[in-house]
């Protein structure tokens, strides 16, 4: 698999003259850095890559290709990184103790009226529950991965693994958008994930872009984009489909621990569709668990479409009827459109905004200076994926 990477640094904002109704942000008008990777280590299994800015150290980005079995890909992980793993994971720990008061309120209700614990007591419980209760769930080869990324690191599994499924006991606060046909100056597919959470969080240290090979039958190739020591996926691309998620506020009964995580859902996407019936027959059979808004393009397809996804029903939207009908002024519905936006609402209407001004001249470049960023969203990671060029433009937080 052969993808283009473009990185354009942090999120830091300049206020342009130029105002959109409903946005309160300016556009990001920092420079891409475009360099080739250079080489950093090899082992049996895996390679590792560093693209770095010439002109400022602090922006960059890890690269890992990884091939064979996952518990081989999980070895060759562990060992590439051993140091990143074992400081992130240790360190994330701590921030959630830190950071606990920021994440009472993203904690199921039924944990949350816990009144004999402390809310560290009530997050880690909550982990512990979701690591014992989702491995029988779980296809073999995360764990596989995990396995081998704790052999040769040295990082405690148990601890590996609750920690990776920190997002699905809290969520995140996202948005996503799809871009086709007349909306777009090439009438090809381009797609946006804006992660929006804490890029204070240790993991911020360490951006790492994933290449899996597996030589499991019927996988893709396939890159996830994330941080070292997750292994799930937040976001992820292949020159055949492509992930993104939203957070979805209608949360009440509609979760259970009883499943396979929602970020690993989202990277057997990845590594077995080919389009998207093969994507709604995976997310249709999963043992779904936490309520997303979860998006996937797809190059053969030249589509987005978005899935309500929880584990009781699996609903499926388009350009034409997502999600609210009829369709109010602040999200129009536009052929060659679909998009859940953070913030959006009668009061901010920034994508609505800035689609009207671009429709029809819609390029990456609008969508990672203006678009996202003016709305904003995307300050922990941002990424949009040109399926026609093959072509990733990606940033991560700045700490």
């Amino acid at each position: 698999m052969k993808i283009r990477l473009s990185i354009f640094a942090s999120l830091m904002l300049v206020i342009s003259a130029q105002s959109f109704k409903g946005c309160s942000d300016g556009p990001n008008q920092l420079p891409l850095i475009q360099q080739d990777p250079v080489f950093v280590a090899k082992t049996s299994h895996g390679s590792r890559y560093l693209i770095q800015d010439k002109d400022n150290a602090t922006n960059f980005v890890h690269i890992a290709l990884l091939d064979g079995s996952a518990y081989e890909m999980g070895y060759a992980y562990g060992s590439l990184f051993k140091e990143e793993i074992n400081w992130s994971m240790n360190n994330f720990s701590d921030y959630i103790i830190r950071a606990q008061d920021n994440w009472i309120k993203a904690l199921p209700a039924w944990l949350q009226d816990q009144q004999n614990m402390t809310t560290e007591e009530k997050i880690f419980y909550g982990l512990d529950l979701e690591e014992m209760v989702t491995k029988h769930y779980t296809p073999q080869r995360f764990l596989d991965q995990m396995k081998g990324m704790s052999d040769a690191s040295g990082i405690n599994y148990d601890f590996l693994a609750k920690i990776n499924l920190f997002p699905e006991l809290v969520g995140a606060a996202c948005s996503m958008a799809g871009m086709w046909g007349p909306a777009t100056t090439t009438g090809s597919l381009l797609q946006l994930r804006a992660l929006d959470w804490d890029y204070s969080a240790p993991m911020s240290q360490f951006p790492l872009i994933t290449v899996y090979n597996s030589n499991e039958q019927g996988a893709n190739i396939f890159a996830t984009f994330g941080w070292v020591g997750i292994i799930g996926t937040l976001a992820g691309y292949s020159p055949l489909v492509g992930v993104c998620e939203a957070s979805n506020a209608d949360l009440i009964d509609q979760t259970t621990v009883f499943g396979e995580p929602w970020m690993y859902v989202m990277r057997d996407v990845l590594e077995f569709a080919t389009d998207l019936d093969d994507a709604k027959e995976i997310l249709r059979n999963a043992n779904r668990t936490y309520q997303i808004y979860l998006g996937v393009g797809a190059k053969e397809d030249n589509e987005m479409v978005i899935f309500d996804y929880d584990y009781g029903h699996l609903i499926y939207y388009t350009d034409k009827n997502f999600t609210i009908m009829p369709f109010p002024s602040w999200h129009q519905q536009r052929d060659g459109i679909v998009y859940g936006a953070y913030k959006d609402g009668p009061n901010h209407p920034c994508f609505n905004s800035v689609y009207e001004e671009y429709y029809g001249k819609l390029t990456p470049e609008i969508i990672y200076r203006y678009l996202a960023p003016m709305n904003p969203t995307g300050d922990t990671m941002l990424v949009v994926y040109d399926y026609e060029q093959e072509q990733i433009f990606i940033s991560f937080a700045d700490d």
